[in-house]
C-alpha cells in the first residue's frame, strides 16, 4: 500500500478528521478502516445503494467512526448529512469523494443512472464540502480512463482516454486522475454557490 501524502496540513497535535462518501462500498470501507487504524477520525456516509452495511462493520465499531445513512446526489440532501456528521467534530480536513455509479451495466442500460449517481453526487458532494467547510476535497476516479486492456493494469499503466472516447454507446464523462484539491473558504471570492 503507497504511503498517505499529507494535502498540506500537519496533525497539530489532533487526529485527521475525515469525511467519506461512498463509505459502505468496497473502496470506501477499506479507506475508512486504514485511516482509523492510523488514528484518525472518520465520518461516512452511504445510502446503500450499492455498498453494504457488512462493509463497514469494523469501522463502525470503533470509537473515531460516525455514520449517516443518506441519499448524497442533490446540494440539500449532502449538505444536511455533511453538517449532521460535522456537529460534534467540526468539519473534516479533507472529503474523500468516493460515492458513484460502480453498475457498468445499468448505467449503460440507463444513463440516468450515471447522471444521477455519479455527476450528481459529484456536484452535491462540492457543495456540501464549501458548505460546511471543508479543507480539501479528494476525487477518486474511475477505471474507465483506462479503457479496456489486455494487459494488468500498474501504477504506471497511461491513460487510454481515446477508447472512452470513440466507445459505442452515449458518450462518456472523464475524470482526471486521482486528486487532493484544497477548497477556497467561504469569503475568499471562490464561492461555489
Amino acid at each position: 500500500m503507497a504511503q498517505r501524502q499529507s494535502a498540506g496540513w500537519q496533525k497539530r497535535g489532533r487526529a485527521i478528521r475525515h469525511l467519506i462518501t461512498g463509505v459502505a462500498g468496497f473502496i470506501g470501507s477499506q479507506l475508512a478502516d486504514a485511516l482509523l487504524a492510523a488514528g484518525d477520525e472518520v465520518a461516512g456516509v452511504d445510502d446503500f445503494y450499492l455498498g453494504t452495511p457488512r462493509h463497514i462493520a469494523c469501522a463502525r465499531s470503533h470509537g473515531g467512526f460516525r455514520f449517516a445513512r443518506a441519499d448524497i446526489s442533490d446540494p440539500g440532501g449532502a449538505i444536511a448529512a455533511f453538517r449532521s456528521l460535522s456537529e460534534a467534530a467540526g468539519p473534516p480536513d479533507i472529503l474523500w469523494h468516493l460515492a458513484a455509479n460502480s453498475d457498468i451495466a445499468a448505467g449503460a442500460q440507463d444513463p440516468s443512472i450515471d447522471f444521477i449517481r455519479t455527476l450528481g453526487t459529484t456536484y452535491a458532494a462540492l457543495q456540501a464540502a464549501a458548505a460546511i467547510g471543508a479543507r480539501a476535497v479528494a476525487f477518486a476516479s474511475s477505471s474507465a480512463v483506462y479503457g479496456e486492456r489486455d494487459q494488468v493494469l500498474t501504477e504506471d499503466s497511461g491513460y487510454h482516454s481515446e477508447a472512452n472516447l470513440a466507445a459505442p454507446g452515449p458518450p462518456r464523462l472523464m475524470y482526471a486522475p486521482d486528486a487532493v484539491h484544497p477548497l477556497p473558504q467561504r469569503g475568499e471570492g471562490n464561492e461555489f454557490v
